[in-house]
């Protein structure tokens, strides 16, 4: 895991000061390893599948949530109980980060993806005493609705955590893509490390991880990836 350049994340330190919070940002693009996660849907208002995650031996739940309805976008069912994943009273573009917090009662410790994104949320939830679980979903861009030309621009965010750090911290930076959907492949940039994919139908596969193209004709996208002790989510929009 190469920790490289220091980029520009949103912060939210006057928010969390008032709170009584902490935060936890920073930098690190995750390396090349090809360990893959599960697919699952979530039971909390999905059109499809079920929230079925495995547990790790290294403490990290994988878990690739699927075709969520709008309207259900912020929530997520954790250990049988739906959670909120952006608190209401908060406003974020980037990513909310909070690490051992209170954000209005949310005591979760939490890397969030913000309201940049309209069609999917992405993340990692820290519960105390679980694996730490990797996260993303949204509203699927249905098959038929996928583009068919190649060169496609996307700019985003990720958020990385490894279980086994002796310092326990979100990591997160910017990701650039490219999507050339004629000839189905995908190249995602997280700072100095690229990862190269195929794109299936709606979703896609990368080294170590996978996702899922999100809203109409593919406005978004967002995934999770696993490489040892570390995890990962991502997402972006269109240029």
């Amino acid at each position: 895991m190469n920790t490289k350049n220091t980029l520009l994340v949103i912060t939210l330190s006057v928010i969390l000061a008032a709170c009584g919070s902490g935060s936890s940002e920073g930098t690190a693009a995750p390396d090349n390893g090809t360990t893959g996660g599960n697919t699952g849907g979530n039971t909390g208002g999905n059109t499809g599948g079920s929230n079925q995650p495995s547990s790790r031996t290294d403490g990290i739940t994988d878990v690739v949530q699927n075709n969520v309805k709008k309207e259900a976008i912020n929530s997520f069912v954790l250990d049988g109980k739906t959670i909120t994943l952006l608190p209401e009273q908060i406003s974020v573009d980037g990513m909310l980060n909070n690490l051992g917090g209170n954000l209005f009662g949310d005591t979760l410790s939490k890397a969030v993806s913000g309201k940049r994104y309209a069609n999917t949320r992405f993340g990692i939830l820290l519960p105390e005493g679980k694996d730490a679980m990797a996260f993303s979903q949204g509203v699927e861009t249905a098959a038929n609705d996928m583009p068919n030309i190649n060169g496609v621009k996307y700019v985003g965010d990720y958020v990385y955590y490894d279980t086994k750090a002796v310092k326990k911290e979100f990591k997160t930076g910017d990701l650039n893509a490219t999507a050339n959907f004629a000839d189905r492949k995908i190249v995602i940039k997280m700072d100095d490390n690229n990862f190269s994919g195929n794109i299936v139908s709606n979703g896609f596969t990368i080294d170590g991880g996978k996702g899922k193209f999100y809203g109409p004709k593919a406005a978004e996208f967002s995934g999770t990836r696993v490489n040892g002790s570390g995890i990962t989510a991502f997402g972006a929009k269109k240029k």
